[in-house]
């Protein structure tokens, strides 16, 4: 079965503040700078794919979740010896918070899920949007990857030396994904696989196509593919540190 991918945005490139896609004055103020990124970037979709219909059901994706909603709240915990503590930053740092606010926001009831994969949980995410497409449960699927970099999290970074040279990134992405081509799909995606096999057409490292070291690569790999409009078949290998994770074939289709 075909999957496409329609009107694919990161944050850095909606080009529009926050409280036009937010309206909620108090929502924004609770907001971690992860779910501002997130939640921003899906509006911005969402508005995007309205004229040719509504979403069934929404996942998200990330690899860190609200780590700085967590770091406050832990903070809190040691600096108060664990009494009255504000609960507003515990309720904001568990990883499904972006896609229950996203519901709430578009009054999405249906199906709603959320993967902390580290760096394959943009590709889970996908793939069960595509297993909810092919048993028929939706029809138009909203997937998206968010992560924030705290100062806290750059320096374990640096201390263990895991950044490869490269800074910590964050932001975030989204996409609506659906089972039939639309006139603003963008691409398909024609494999989604786990396990290493023969790679067909040119082939890309997400890691050394991202100038940044995160577990959103492969998100952003996709978008700077599909964003470059130039149709044709790439295969996206995200081979972090030089060990397999996943690979993504796409068909970029042609601009009019």
């Amino acid at each position: 079965m075909a999957y496409y991918i329609n009107c694919m945005k990161s944050y850095a490139g909606i080009g529009r503040e926050l409280k036009e896609l937010v309206p909620d004055m108090n929502l924004r103020r609770r907001m971690g700078p992860g779910l501002k990124m997130g939640s921003a970037t899906a509006m911005a979709v969402l508005e995007d794919f309205d004229a040719h219909g509504k979403v069934d059901a929404v996942v998200t994706a990330t690899g860190l979740g609200c780590i700085a909603d967590s770091e406050k709240f832990l903070a809190a915990l040691s600096d108060l010896h664990e009494q009255a503590l504000n609960p507003t930053p515990f309720i904001y740092s568990t990883f499904n918070t972006l896609g229950a606010i996203i519901a709430l926001l578009r009054s999405e009831p249906g199906y709603n899920n959320t993967f902390s994969h580290r760096e394959t949980s943009f590709e889970c995410a996908l793939l069960d949007a595509m297993m909810l497409i092919d048993e028929g449960e939706a029809r138009n699927v909203l997937v998206g990857f968010f992560d924030e970099a705290t100062p806290a999290v750059c320096r374990i970074v640096e201390r263990l030396r895991l950044g490869q040279g490269k800074p910590v990134g964050e932001g975030a992405f989204f996409l609506v994904l659906t089972g039939r081509e639309l006139a603003c799909s963008q691409a398909e995606i024609t494999r989604l696989s786990f396990a290493e096999q023969e790679i067909g057409g040119p082939s890309v490292s997400v890691q050394e196509a991202v100038s940044r070291n995160w577990f959103g690569a492969m998100a952003e790999a996709l978008h700077g593919l599909v964003s470059k409009g130039q149709a044709g078949d790439y295969v996206l290998v995200n081979d972090l540190n030089g060990m397999f994770h996943s690979l993504m074939q796409v068909r970029c289709l042609p601009r009019e």
